[in-house]
């Protein structure tokens, strides 16, 4: 039986190569979680975080990269973000604010 750990590792190491693409374009970042990260009232571990990317995924197109492999001030986090890049923070917060995503559930991102 695959995990939801396995998932996550899998789905990352395919969607690098997008986020690659994104060069030094800003991105909305939808979520960031490591298992034991407390928000919206949940304890979150592997299998909840995995389930939220896919309804991410599902709902705006995002994928899923691991903090430690780009320049994210943590590196132990799975992160998702919009695929749409944009030359300025501003825009992917434009794009937030068009989603209806509050600034707790979607910020700008640099990938670097």
């Amino acid at each position: 039986m695959v995990t939801s750990l396995q998932q996550l590792r899998t789905q990352a190491a395919l969607d690098t190569r997008i986020g690659l693409n994104a060069g030094s374009l800003w991105v909305p970042q939808l979520s960031s979680k490591r298992p034991g990260t407390v928000d919206d009232g949940i304890v979150w571990d592997n299998d909840d975080i995995w389930q939220e990317h896919l309804r991410l995924r599902q709902q705006y197109g995002a994928i899923l990269l691991w903090s430690g492999d780009w320049n994210f001030d943590d590196d132990d986090l799975w992160v998702t973000v919009a695929t749409e890049g944009f030359p300025s923070a501003e825009g992917a917060r434009q794009w937030c604010r068009n989603h209806g995503r509050d600034t707790w559930h979607c910020f700008p991102a640099q990938l670097r």
